[in-house]
């Protein structure tokens, strides 16, 4: 994909949402994102060709893994069980970033089949998921 085509998938979806389109250029690896704050989510979206070329690659801070009355270890088991459950041809991935010890998702959109609408469903399934997260940990 080139970064015409990124900036478009960008703008396109930016348009869907009605939030200005941000300037895209690509980092000296080739290296193009963008980032937004979706319902109280902060998303990152990315295109890392050194990584792949065929795919976006989206990350969603769901929030500290910390709870009170809650260990992290349970927590990260929840974390992992989920990542079992959820088979598919393109799987999520639940973790925690190593940097900031945030819970995060994350999830590639093959560009096969990348559109703006597409990539607004893939947003708004990885946010109900962060935002349900954050209510009860997948404990429940």
């Amino acid at each position: 994909m080139t970064v015409a085509s990124i900036e478009e998938l960008c703008a396109g979806f930016c348009e869907i949402v009605q939030q200005p389109a941000p300037p895209l250029a690509a980092g000296d690896d080739g290296t193009t994102a963008f980032n937004l704050e979706w319902r109280g989510v902060t998303v990152d979206v990315m295109h890392l060709p050194h990584r792949s070329r065929d795919h976006l690659f989206i990350l969603l801070d769901m929030g500290p893994i910390e709870r009170e009355g809650i260990a992290p270890a349970r927590i990260m088991q929840a974390l992992l069980e989920a990542n079992f459950f959820s088979l598919r041809a393109v799987p999520l991935a639940f973790g925690r970033h190593p940097l900031s010890g945030a819970a995060v998702l994350q999830r590639a959109l093959t560009l096969d089949f990348a559109s703006p609408t597409a990539l607004l469903e893939t947003i708004e399934e990885g946010v109900d998921l962060a935002l349900q997260w954050r209510e009860d940990a997948f404990l429940t």
